[in-house]
């Protein structure tokens, strides 16, 4: 830990390191994560303990003011932004995108999507063709 890491402004660094580490997530886990989290509401440094649980996957705890289901949640529904560019308009991908981002359907996007429709339906029946063929 460098002189100037994060850490060394965290909220957490005068108590026991066991209240931020409940076991389970009922009954009285679930009111030690609560105590936790209510000394997080304090933290100056929050934000980034909670971008760094998320970015080193930290399984078990209280990071950030986040819980261990919270912080699951948010790993399980983040899209890596540097990974992932959105797909492109004119595709399938982008006609997706649309219906998943609730954004009005452009023309190039439902074009693609009738043509992947189309292909799909010919490959169906020459797929059935085959079979007959066979039989």
């Amino acid at each position: 830990m460098t002189v100037n890491d994060w850490r060394h402004h965290a909220a957490c660094l005068d108590h026991d390191p066991e209240l931020f580490f409940p076991v389970g997530d009922t009954g009285q886990a679930h009111l030690q994560a609560e105590d936790a989290k209510q000394i997080c509401r304090t933290c100056p440094v929050i934000e980034q303990c909670a971008q760094w649980a998320i970015d080193n996957r930290m399984e078990n705890g209280v990071w950030g003011g986040l819980d261990e289901t919270q912080l699951r949640n948010i790993r399980r529904h983040r899209t890596p932004v540097t990974r992932r560019t959105p797909a492109r308009c004119g595709t399938r991908p982008g006609y997706k995108r649309h219906l998943r981002e609730h954004t009005p359907i452009c023309q190039p996007c439902a074009d693609a999507n009738r043509a992947y429709g189309n292909q799909r339906a010919q490959r169906e029946k020459t797929a059935k063709a085959g079979l007959e063929a066979a039989a």
